[in-house]
């Protein structure tokens, strides 16, 4: 049969018939009984012959008591009144295709819910999963056909004969710009169509990775020569710490030298062919076949304040794209950046390439005996409700016994799920060596732990988490806080992983490695943050340790109580008192109202904030070198034993003569304070309570405020 004179069907025609075809599939989703029973429905909703005589406009109210706790899955079956879609959506036109998608998933949406007829609550609204489910996968079927159509019309525009007339090609172009103009309307509306919905109805299940793959033998489809070459280039690359270049190389060098001994018997035979052919010329290429990799999200950073632009995709184009310069703004009152954010090809100038925890736990948990040591570390913190004294073991410490899961049960007590507990590491260090007169490049590194695993277990390098590296040549700015945008990306990922969890293959049998466990839903929760003083100050957004606000675990104030030792009296710092400090400088406008508030509350703000279990008073941790070595050990017996370097014959100090000395008072720690709007240093100043006063003097303190606080409070508000 001939095609002479056909053509093919627009992406835009296959929509419209679909649609229309779409009444056929809807009965079967609204009424899934309808296969086994077909007399069970009436008999004007049994034959529906066009999509305007589907009856969206209403549902019959269900009994609260009739339906599913919110845990539960919600009946299939919802019986429907008569009505009809509005009669615009009737004709499918090309000009009103896009409204008329807009106008489907909207009209749906809204009848196919169980409202009171009193109360119009978003509690009251009960959407039906399997029909938006149904609906939802056609829309967004339909969008990722859009991609092979706009590629199939390239490809017929390719194919154009020479010999058509000028009439025709200008034709057909014609029709081709007309219904890509369209599939682009169609494309933005249903992007943010989605956004939308998932802003309206955020996805709280478990996130769902496949990690099959990662169980299988990788060298099972290779033969032994090509083996031995992978084996050669990754223990050059894993163990003698060499380059990516040299590992090329190697492997380069491997295929040659295969080639040569081949060709000392004569002409190579299928089986010496297919093992050098396999052999790549790139380590990434071997790192991939052996599920060595993971795929990395890359973000364009600001090469002045550091701030990171994650890549936009489209729909029609896998090719990331970036902003050209920075729109940051630090204060939101001051001017946007406009530093150039990429070079003349399109690349970042300062890239930042993030690991996701989403992906790597996956292959994480997929090691022999993973999930079994999490489950023994959590029985251990159950069997044991009360901590020892003596900390022996891990699991011997109170934060373990007082951390909430998303349930409000102890984090330990995971039932099936699998829960993990973290360390959080930060540090900075000079990538060009530690002389003093050498080239200073400060680059930053992120590592996390997982701290149900055995100490030889947790320190392998195979099982530390690395999200990624900041490159230099300076750190992050503590003044503007620049540290938090760069650590939100990993904070998100565990923040998803406590609230949602991850489904995924557990962990295998020792015996069986490559068999996979079974599918379970795992949890994880930052335990802790191991830091040193510098760091954890940069990390928590607090101010450095010079400052007044000298400590974020109890709350001793004011640098004249850094040689107090009466620790009997230090209760914990407040942490609603830290978290209201960081929002407030966050919504600061000016340079001036956030150094008010870093003067009273002592903070600015930070990536930790995604985490609403974390509390700065009790999961922040020391970091035991420097605390313990650097610290106690070199000041005792350096100092304290004058185990020196230093000549002793040093001249005694010149002595101190001091007139007279009062044992000032010392401030008291500021408190929270309810207020919405911005206050001034002096506002401040006045809600510190002064415990120590005298009766008169106290009098004296609340006539001044009385005088000018309370007026300006009122004219103000």
């Amino acid at each position: 049969m001939s095609n002479k004179g056909k053509r093919n069907r627009t992406h835009l025609e296959m929509l419209r018939q679909e649609y229309q075809s779409l009444s056929s599939e809807l009965p079967h989703i609204l009424y899934p009984n309808d296969s086994e029973s077909s007399s069970s429905l009436p008999p004007q909703k049994k034959h529906r012959s066009s999509l305007s005589e589907l009856p969206f406009s209403s549902i019959s109210s269900i009994n609260e008591e009739e339906l599913p706790k919110s845990n539960e899955n919600i009946p299939d079956s919802v019986f429907l009144n008569n009505g009809d879609l509005p009669a615009s959506t009737q004709i499918l036109r090309g000009t009103n295709l896009s409204r008329f998608t807009q106008t489907i998933m909207d009209t749906m949406v809204e009848h196919a819910t169980s409202r009171d007829s009193t109360q119009e609550t978003e509690s009251s609204r009960i959407v039906v999963p399997r029909f938006m489910n149904r609906v939802g996968f056609n829309a967004l079927f339909r969008a990722s056909q859009l991609k092979d159509d706009l590629l199939t019309c390239v490809q017929l525009l390719k194919d154009i004969p020479p010999s058509a007339s000028r009439p025709e090609i200008c034709s057909v172009l014609s029709e081709a710009s007309n219904s890509l103009k369209e599939v682009g309307v169609l494309i933005e509306e249903l992007e943010h169509s989605l956004q939308d919905w998932h802003s309206r109805y955020p996805d709280t299940s478990p996130i769902r990775i496949d990690n099959e793959s990662t169980f299988l033998d990788p060298g099972k489809n290779y033969l032994i020569p090509t083996l031995i070459a992978y084996s050669l280039a990754l223990s050059q690359q894993l163990f003698a710490s060499a380059s990516e270049l040299s590992t090329n190389v190697t492997l380069q060098i491997l295929r040659l030298y295969g080639t040569a001994i081949a060709a000392l018997g004569g002409q190579p035979n299928f089986l010496q062919t297919c093992a050098i052919d396999t052999i790549p010329s790139q380590i990434g290429t071997v790192e991939n076949r052996f599920n060595f990799g993971i795929e990395t999200v890359i973000y364009a950073a600001c090469p002045c304040c550091n701030y990171p632009y994650d890549p936009q995709s489209s729909l029609t184009s896998t090719n990331a794209t970036y902003p050209t310069v920075c729109t940051n703004r630090s204060p939101p009152s001051s001017p946007p950046c406009n530093t150039p954010l990429l070079d003349q090809t399109g690349s970042p100038l300062k890239a930042y390439e993030y690991y996701p925890f989403l992906q790597w736990f996956a292959q994480f948990v997929a090691q022999p005996e993973i999930q079994q040591y999490a489950k023994a570390f959590c029985n251990e913190v159950q069997n044991n409700p009360i901590a020892p004294a003596d900390k022996v073991h891990t699991w011997d410490g109170d934060i373990y016994r007082v951390l909430l899961g998303p349930d409000g049960k102890l984090f330990t007590d995971g039932g099936d799920e699998g829960h993990f507990l973290w360390h959080l590491h930060v540090d900075f260090f000079n990538s060009e060596g530690s002389t003093g007169r050498g080239k200073h490049q400060s680059t930053g590194l992120t590592s996390i732990r997982c701290v149900n695993l055995p100490y030889h277990l947790r320190e392998d390098i195979n099982n530390v988490y690395i999200p990624g590296f900041w490159r230099g040549p300076k750190e992050p700015s503590a003044v503007n806080a620049q540290l938090a945008p760069l650590l939100k990306p990993v904070i998100s990922d565990f923040e998803k992983a406590y609230t949602c969890g991850i489904r995924c293959h557990g962990s295998p049998q020792l015996t069986n490695p490559t068999v996979p466990g079974n599918w379970c839903t795992f949890r994880s929760m930052i335990a802790g943050a191991c830091l040193d003083l510098k760091a954890a100050r940069l990390v928590l957004g607090l101010l450095d340790i010079t400052s007044h606000h000298i400590c974020s675990t109890c709350n001793i104030f004011h640098k004249d109580s850094l040689l107090r030792t009466d620790y009997e009296n230090w209760s914990p710092a407040n942490d609603k008192f830290l978290w209201e400090g960081m929002q407030k400088w966050r919504e600061a406008q000016t340079d001036k109202e956030r150094e008010i508030v870093e003067n009273y509350y002592g903070t600015r703000c930070s990536a930790m904030e995604i985490l609403e279990y974390f509390k700065f008073s009790s999961q922040v941790i020391s970091d035991p070198m420097h605390a313990f070595y650097h610290r106690i050990v070199h000041t005792y017996f350096r100092n304290a034993l004058c185990l020196t370097t230093l000549s002793p014959n040093i001249p005694s100090p010149y002595p101190s003569n001091i007139a007279f000395y009062y044992d000032f008072s010392h401030p008291p720690r500021p408190n929270p304070i309810e207020i919405s709007r911005a206050c001034t240093s002096q506002e401040y100043l006045a809600y510190l309570e002064w415990h120590d006063l005298t009766g008169d003097d106290n009098q004296i303190r609340w006539s001044r405020i009385e005088d000018w606080l309370v007026p300006s409070i009122e004219n103000n508000t």
